[in-house]
């Protein structure tokens, strides 16, 4: 179809996706739309998440300790994004894996976040000064209190799919 416009749904990755934040994160945003690649500690959680989204979700189980886990998986979102790039990566600072390898994942989706004109959306559990240092594109740090509420009293998951969606 020449001169015909294409449509294509918005895609996410979300680190730690099979629970939690992250679960409710990938759920929000799939229902909004979105094409969600995630990752999950176990394959219960995998596939629990997978069914009933009709390909929207797509979680594997990744170790993200390990960086040869991390990679592949890095591998195969990238593989099926293709050319599209990624509009929005969403990462969060647990006392596992730590900072350093957050910027690990960070630095791995980089330039298929440049290719899309994409953002990065990190979720602090606590107050603690920011590591992510200026990368060329826009990083939306949400800070959470002890209870996972934000500055403005949403739950984390809430403001995380604000954010992401007012990006559209």
């Amino acid at each position: 179809m020449t001169g015909a416009t294409v449509l294509r749904h918005r895609t996410v990755a979300i680190v730690e996706a099979g629970d939690g934040v992250g679960r409710e994160v990938a759920v929000g945003l799939a229902a909004r739309g979105y094409r969600v690649y995630g990752t999950a500690q176990t394959e219960n959680q995998a596939v629990d998440l997978d069914e009933g989204w009709d390909g929207a979700i797509t979680l594997t189980v990744t170790d993200i300790t390990d960086r040869d886990s991390v990679d592949a998986w890095v591998g195969a979102v990238l593989v099926s994004l293709g050319e599209r790039g990624l509009d929005v990566l969403v990462t969060s600072r647990s006392p596992t894996p730590g900072p350093l390898a957050t910027l690990g994942i960070i630095d791995a989706f980089l330039p298929s976040l440049r290719m899309a004109r994409g953002r990065i959306v990190h979720i602090m559990a606590q107050l603690y000064p920011s590591t992510l240092e200026p990368l060329g594109i826009e990083v939306v740090t949400l800070e959470l209190d002890g209870a996972g509420r934000t500055e403005s009293g949403a739950t984390a998951a809430q403001r995380v799919i604000e954010v992401v969606d007012g990006a559209r």
